[in-house]
């Protein structure tokens, strides 16, 4: 029911206590007569004011002050306007006046009560509703936590967790033996006072990458030949990576830091170094005596072959050229072998060089071959790298003398490019020859392995091993992409130098 239907309802309620009142009047005439006329209405005042309101009693309470003096005040039926009369009336307006207010302030102050009441009882609802809500949480948040640092402190790695202001706040039992620091006693502590990292060959500190995670908001790696100095001073070889933990609202909560021990990878790379090392080292020593005798073995079948040639017979002839050859051969694979084992890291001189100039000092080597085939060699624009020149010359001049060795029908075209991929420079050298089935694209970089026969092109087959020896060296990669007759494409990589120039395109 609307509100006005409400209203309309309670004033015809107040109509109706105004006839009963009234009647009621009249009925008690013989009773009463002219004592009392108000009695009747004031009943229906009180009814009205009680049930219906301030305003339908108001309206009874007007009715009573205009009917009671005018049919039950003599002379009846006419509203003579005395002392008497209105003294009556006066009295009546006076206490249903009254009673009108005392009701309306109680009902007024009853409505605020319960009100209030309702208010109080709903706030008391809504925080019990918060204080279980928030207990919750609480109890989530705990079991969360307690499952977390029971995975964390349960697994093989090192784990430390700090806030977004870098001080410790848990440290799982790998940590704890690895830093020397109990939970405990490294609670609430900086994190450079509980993780001494330094330098493996200059032993100066190093930053820590908590502190850098803090500060950028991403994953950080540990550098290379880094040490943890324990509580007890003992260094110790480690590698790890700090990551940021983000709260919901995408602000930093803090971060962790996972590290583990290894030491023994550490000597192992270490034993595989100075073994590899020594293996070069015999590979040099023993292709470097065996000049002297492949020389010697040159030299004699060519005073033989000039001496004796016209006393032999053809068949002893032909076995003197196979000796001929056979040396040379060995003298190139030797050849081969020491600038094999000069590709190495050890022996790199590295400095910023352009691209572009080593290019065309490797194309300038290569001029007799370039010519003799009728190639073309373009070069596009190459950026400026840290690497050895003289190494790195040689892997240009590998890379496109195979591809002239390797030509097909069509003249043969050559081009060299560069581009930024991934934080490396990404060279490219591609021909047009004959190509190879990629299957074998991870066979042509082995040493002495050729996919075509002898006769097809000269050369020890050790080049592009070479070139692979020296791209590793410098951190990069190799790589080809061919098919057969649609030529062939080789890859390597160089790092990066901040603000790279590049130098103008060239052809030759």
């Amino acid at each position: 029911m609307t509100q006005t239907s409400q209203s309309a309802v309670r004033y015809l309620a107040a109509i109706a206590l105004i006839a009963a009142a009234f009647f009621a009047r009249i009925a008690m005439a013989p009773l009463l007569g002219d004592v009392a006329p108000f009695i009747t209405f004031y009943i229906g005042v009180l009814v009205a004011s009680s049930l219906l309101g301030s305003r339908p009693a108001v309206l009874v309470a007007v009715a009573g002050a205009i009917l009671a003096p005018t049919y039950f005040v003599p002379p009846y039926g006419s509203f003579t306007v005395d002392t008497a009369t209105v003294t009556w009336t006066a009295m009546y307006l006076l206490t249903t006046g009254t009673i009108i207010a005392a009701m309306h302030r109680e009902r007024e102050a009853r409505k605020l009560a319960e009100s209030r009441a309702a208010t109080i009882a709903g706030q008391a609802a809504a925080l019990q509703l918060e204080v279980a809500e928030r207990e919750r949480a609480q109890r989530a948040e705990a079991v969360q936590r307690e499952w977390y640092q029971t995975t964390l402190s349960s697994i093989g790695d090192a784990v430390i967790a700090t806030g977004p202001d870098a001080l410790v706040q848990f440290l799982n039992p790998t940590a704890a033996e690895l830093t020397g620091w109990s939970p405990e006693e490294a609670h609430g502590r900086p994190i450079s006072e509980v993780f001494d990292i330094r330098n493996e060959e200059t032993f100066q500190p190093v930053e820590i990458p908590v502190e850098q995670v803090v500060r950028e908001h991403k994953v950080v790696g540990l550098a290379n030949h880094t040490i943890l100095m324990n509580r007890a001073g003992a260094a110790i070889p480690i590698d790890d990576s700090a990551a940021p933990i983000f709260a919901p609202d995408g602000h930093l909560m803090g971060v962790v830091l996972v590290f583990r021990d290894i030491t023994e990878r550490r000597a192992s790379e270490r034993s595989l170094e100075r073994s590899r090392t020594e293996m070069e080292r015999f590979a040099y020593l023993a292709a470097h005596d065996l000049q002297e005798p492949l020389r010697g073995i040159s030299t004699f079948s060519e005073l033989l072959d000039q001496d004796s040639r016209p006393l032999l017979s053809p068949k002893s002839v032909q076995y003197l050229e196979f000796i001929l050859t056979g040396a040379q051969k060995m003298q190139r694979l030797v050849l081969d072998l020491l600038d094999y084992c000069r590709a190495g890291a050890s022996s790199l001189q590295a400095e910023k060089v352009a691209a572009n100039e080593v290019v065309m000092e490797a194309l300038d080597s290569l001029r007799a071959a370039i010519d003799d085939s009728g190639a073309q060699v373009t070069v596009g624009p190459l950026p400026v790298v840290v690497a050895d020149r003289v190494k790195l010359c040689q892997v240009f001049q590998n890379l496109v003398s195979n591809a002239i060795k390797f030509r097909g029908p069509q003249p043969c075209r050559v081009h060299i490019a560069a581009e930024l991929q991934q934080g490396a420079y990404t060279f490219s050298i591609r021909d047009n020859g004959v190509g190879f089935d990629q299957t074998y694209a991870g066979r042509i970089f082995e040493m002495f392995q050729r996919l075509r026969p002898q006769h097809d092109a000269a050369g020890s087959g050790i080049g592009l091993a070479i070139s692979k020896r020296i791209v590793e060296a410098h951190q990069g990669r190799i790589w080809a992409e061919s098919s057969p007759g649609d030529g062939s494409t080789f890859y390597f990589t160089l790092p990066v130098v901040r603000e790279p120039a590049l130098s103008s395109a060239a052809e030759a």
